[in-house]
């Protein structure tokens, strides 16, 4: 390897790590200029964005890789673009994540470039253009956005799309249309089962997809939707997700052998649910014990040995 392919390596790894930004500000201005040193070290390190040539900001490629990175790019003003009109940059919200606004219309109007940014950043939502705000590809991939909502978007839907979300059973739209619940956006157990409480509670309808998902992300969500508590699927899905969900389930299952197997495995509490069908299949219990050996504590008494001090019952037994 050449003297300058090797300076070139070591140049490259340092910029891909610098998170203080003393290399990145010592870049020679021709490399900040070069679009494939710059694809290189964005790839890895979004702080480089600050010291690239103006020019380079105008490119959709590199805009793209920018945006869909942002979330990484904190408290970073770009230093050559600070003054200039065509690029601006404000901080957006609580957390100091900084959103380039103006950037050349060429790219922004571009609905496929549109469509792509917001899937990865929401908050570039309430900046684009006002026809691309209202297209329903555009609504739904800020919404199912993969790193979090923005809660600006209400504001920027029309109507129409707002009624054709509430109609679809993925979102939640309050009555007044003034809050939106995305079941894909939540991160949290807890937010899920306060998502599933607010439908209810608005009368909204879930849909059996829409249960899936809910289930796989809070199986004690059951409890909030008893009409598929007699859906073994999902019933199976929720006590896999959590156990105490199996305290929801239909009593038509109280002697199913694959759902109580899995409960028990994971908790012997739940042995009290147990049909009497159950509570006497020797074959299922001496499974359920060789993985959960405390179900054995629970079991009727007449399965138990209650004395095993006489040595000749425990050499005829055993």
């Amino acid at each position: 390897m050449s003297n300058k392919n090797i300076q070139m390596e070591l140049l490259l790894t340092a910029c891909k790590r610098d998170k203080t930004n003393k290399v990145l500000s010592e870049i020679p201005k021709s490399l900040l200029s070069n679009k494939d040193f710059v694809l290189e070290v964005l790839e890895e390190n979004v702080e480089i964005a600050s010291f690239i040539n103006k020019k380079l900001l105008k490119d959709e490629e590199i805009m793209l890789i920018i945006l869909k990175k942002l979330n990484d790019f904190k408290k970073v003003i770009p230093q050559n673009v600070k003054h200039d009109t065509s690029v601006e940059i404000v901080a957006f919200n609580a957390n100091d994540e900084f959103f380039i606004l103006n950037i050349d219309e060429k790219i922004s109007n571009k609905k496929e470039f549109v469509k792509e940014i917001v899937k990865h950043n929401a908050g570039f939502y309430p900046h684009i253009d006002k026809d691309l705000q209202n297209d329903y590809e555009i609504i739904t991939n800020a919404l199912n956005c993969e790193t979090k909502q923005n809660p600006y978007i209400l504001e920027f839907i029309n109507k129409e799309n707002l009624l054709k979300l509430r109609n679809e059973n993925e979102f939640l739209i309050n009555r007044d249309l003034n809050t939106i619940y995305n079941i894909n956006a939540i991160k949290t157990s807890s937010d899920v089962y306060k998502y599933v409480l607010l439908s209810v509670n608005s009368g909204e309808k879930i849909n059996r997809e829409l249960a899936k998902k809910i289930l796989n992300k809070n199986g004690n969500c059951l409890e909030l939707l008893p009409k598929f508590n007699n859906d073994k699927e999902l019933v199976l899905m929720a006590v896999m997700n959590n156990v105490n969900s199996v305290s929801f389930i239909s009593k038509d299952f109280e002697n199913d052998k694959e759902i109580f197997y899995k409960a028990l495995v994971l908790n012997e509490n739940y042995y009290k649910l147990l049909g009497k069908e159950l509570k006497n299949d020797i074959e299922f219990l001496k499974t359920v014990i060789d993985i959960n050996p405390k179900v054995y504590n629970l079991l009727d008494e007449k399965f138990k040995v209650k004395d095993i001090k006489d040595k000749k019952i425990v050499e005829k037994d055993f």
